[in-house]
């Protein structure tokens, strides 16, 4: 659990995050993710998070 990542797709689990969801480092349960599969949004996003240090807050 020492990771984080963000899923769009998850056809195994039933969670209310589905599909678009984020897993925070250290803990089981996922959270909504802003990043909604469109890349010319989604990649600016994401590196405005990782710039932001604010990825490592959502752990």
């Amino acid at each position: 659990m020492d990771r984080c990542r963000f899923d769009n797709y998850d056809d195994r689990w039933v969670v209310s995050t589905r599909p678009h969801h984020f897993h925070p480092r250290y803990k089981k349960e996922a959270i909504l993710s802003k990043m909604i599969g469109n890349p010319k949004e989604d990649i600016p996003y994401f590196c405005r998070l990782i710039k932001s240090g604010k990825i490592m807050k959502l752990s």
